[in-house]
């Protein structure tokens, strides 16, 4: 679908005891006022809905559930939509093109006992047609606060955490792998294409969530599983789980509390029972309207019971129509009509969009780049003065011998040569609040330094605390200038320096460790030379791939990471001695699995590998390769008045307990080897 620019028409209810005002507030057809009254008693409103809302039988337009909708959306909508309002309307509908709709937003903090009616369902009967249904004339539940709100930079794949919650003493139970299975299988598309992505809590219990939302970083919060309007003590409730598996109560107030801080999180979907509903005396006693109110952009909840095949339908349709960077009324008026094509018709009402997101555009989506070429190998080895001087050559093409080509078979692919897609990616760190390299810096990244023209710019061999000092990094005085002193002796050694103008890493001709592996990690780079190449790589941020790949990380300082850092990239703050794919108090020692996740001595490899090669020794943030391959320069010194620098994570010639999250070892800033290695960070400056 095309993106629809929108035009606003907010109109504040308001008003208590049975007697009403209806304010359109601003609207592309002017302002206006009128009273009113709800058409229907409390039993008459009753009984439509349960009409609405029960089993159903019959299907169609002509059916006894589209009659009652059409009947109480027709009420609601004759009783508010009349005089000045109606004239405001109609011509504001006039407005209306191919490219343009017009938002309907309700304002109901006035009048929190209409709060609960399914404004969803508003019927016009001149038009024969309910507002809801068309992506021209969304309907939200509106709630206006203070501050600005951007839409967020976001790469593709948005990134979903899912949690099912099946206390074992609430009856009926949930079936965990069938809720699964359902929105897995309705999203299973989106996620080949790359547009999202799902990440299940294991134990839905309220520690389990926040331990996993500070260490991820989620753009939707998914919610499946039990909830009710808890009237004695008029608040929304939520049922996950306690360490035991039975029933844990979480009000709105708590879950916000977990939830607010973390500001890539747009959008909260709840599909759970009254999620929506609220108190007749609070607008915002309820789940929905509080999670907004706490600073959540967005909250889909639904007001009646769903079906399963609805609640595919809606969640497949809906999240295409996000990823497409629609607005996210726009989505859900898609991803109603997808409803609507299903025999459960009258269900694609039962969604309702709390919103304070002023344009409902909750994500500005930047889709993946193309991969990179692989670069090629170089036959014979270069020499280090080629290297720098001469680009490889693609070979001459064949003269035709023939009309016809027989097809060839599809070359496989290599993994030395074969670019991952997501090289140039960073990971957020949630408690350092800045980002780390996904993959330790490649000779493929290190080559563009070298072949820089600027190479040898003063400004990148001075130390980094010049630009500003990282946390945790602890000032040595003089230091300043030692990098480019460094640098002024090495360009005179012609072994390493081959024109005076630049240095190559040791070995970078080596069929084992150089630049015809482009893919493993570079080595036989000295602390100072690891230093420069993260301020190179800020200075030319805008035309790298690191920044196409990351469209949300704005001006900041490239650098080194501290240990803090490099630690919570490896699973925590505290890591315990343990391997980074290990929970908290588990260390695997077994060294079948151990090779299968890092490279060690006992992988007998005897060189380093590809970054990407081992996907299983990932961390709980998804940062490869940060134990074993190669010890990676950190930012820290040793320890005061130690101008040695930290190591961190063992390497390919190191026994498996070196590949601890918290092996520890120095280097003089100008040592090197070839088991050593880097990885840059990003934090604002």
């Amino acid at each position: 679908m095309e993106r629809i620019t929108y035009l606003d028409f907010v109109l504040k209810l308001s008003g208590d005891g049975g007697y009403y005002t209806a304010t359109v507030l601003s609207s592309p057809g002017g302002e206006g006022q009128v009273s009113f009254t709800l058409p229907f008693s409390a039993d008459k409103l009753e009984n439509l809905i349960l009409r609405m809302t029960r089993l159903r039988w019959s299907r169609g337009k002509d059916s006894p559930e589209m009659a009652a909708a059409r009947e109480l959306g027709s009420g609601l909508f004759q009783a508010v939509f009349q005089g000045a309002v109606r004239d405001c309307l109609v011509k504001s509908q006039d407005k209306i093109t191919e490219h343009s709709g017009l938002r309907i937003k309700l304002r109901l903090q006035e009048a929190p006992e209409l709060a609960d009616l399914p404004w969803e369902f508003l019927f016009d009967p001149g038009e024969r047609s309910f507002l809801a249904q068309s992506a021209y004339t969304p309907i939200v539940r509106y709630l206006e606060f203070p501050g600005s709100l951007s839409p967020l930079k976001a790469a593709l794949p948005l990134h979903i955490l899912g949690v099912v919650a099946n206390p074992i003493d609430r009856k009926p139970p949930l079936n965990v792998k069938d809720e699964q299975q359902r929105l897995e299988s309705a999203l299973a598309e989106l996620v080949k294409q790359g547009l999202v992505s799902i990440t299940w809590l294991e134990q839905a219990t309220l520690e389990g969530l926040r331990q996993k939302l500070r260490l991820g970083r989620y753009h939707v919060f998914h919610f499946i599983g039990h909830g009710y309007f808890n009237r004695r003590d008029a608040q929304g409730v939520l049922v996950f789980t306690d360490e035991a598996g039975r029933s844990q109560d979480v009000d709105a107030e708590r879950l916000g509390v977990l939830l607010r801080d973390h500001k890539a999180l747009r959008l909260v979907l709840l599909n759970a029972c009254e999620g929506a509903r609220t108190s007749p005396e609070d607008p915002f006693a309820g789940t929905a309207a509080h999670l907004v109110r706490q600073g959540i952009p967005a909250v889909v909840a639904m007001q009646f019971a769903i079906s399963d095949a609805s609640s595919r339908a809606f969640a497949g349709e809906f999240f295409a129509a996000l990823a497409q960077g629609l607005p996210v009324d726009a989505a859900q008026a898609e991803a109603r009509k997808a409803i609507f094509c299903l025999p459960e018709d009258v269900e694609w009402g039962t969604p309702v969009l709390f919103l304070r997101s002023p344009d409902g555009v909750l994500f500005d989506i930047t889709a993946p780049t193309e991969t990179p070429p692989a670069v090629k190998p170089v036959e014979p080895p270069p020499t280090p003065a080629e290297v720098k001087k001469t680009a490889p050559t693609e070979p001459a093409p064949q003269k035709k011998t023939s009309t016809t080509v027989p097809p060839q078979p599809a070359a496989p692919r290599d993994p030395e040569k074969d670019v991952p897609s997501d090289l140039y990616t960073f990971v957020y760190l949630p408690e350092c609040r800045g980002w780390i390299g996904k993959y330790p810096v490649t000779n493929l990244q290190y080559q563009r330094f070298l072949e820089a023209p600027d190479f040898a710019d003063a400004r990148f061999w001075v130390n980094f605390l010049k630009f500003g000092p990282p946390p945790d990094y602890q000032r040595l005085g003089g230091w300043v200038d030692v990098g480019w002193q460094w640098l002024q002796r090495i360009l005179k050694d012609k072994q390493y320096s081959p024109d005076g103008q630049w240095v190559i890493p040791r070995r970078w001709t080596s069929t084992d460790f150089g630049i015809q592996r482009p893919l493993v990690p570079v080595v036989g780079v000295t602390w100072y030379e690891a230093n420069a190449y993260g301020k190179w790589l800020q200075a030319h941020w805008d035309a790298c791939e690191e920044a196409q790949q990351n469209p949300d990380l704005r001006a900041g300082m490239l650098r080194l990471p501290t240990e803090r850092e490099w630690e919570e990239a490896a699973g925590g703050i505290q890591p315990e001695g343990r391997y980074v794919w290990d929970a908290p108090g588990k260390v695997t020692t077994d060294r079948a699995e151990v090779v299968r996740r890092a490279n060690v001595s006992e992988s007998k490899i005897n060189r380093t590998t590809p970054v990407n090669k081992y996907p299983l020794g990932q961390s709980p943030l998804g940062v490869w390769d940060l134990t074993g391959n190669v010890w990676e320069w950190q930012a820290n010194q040793w320890s005061k008045g130690d101008t040695g620098r930290v190591v961190r994570g063992g390497c390919w010639s190191d026994a498996r307990n070196y590949a601890r999250a918290a092996s520890r070892d120095r280097g003089g800033p100008d040592f090197f080897n070839l088991n050593l290695g880097f990885r840059v960070v990003r934090f604002p400056i």
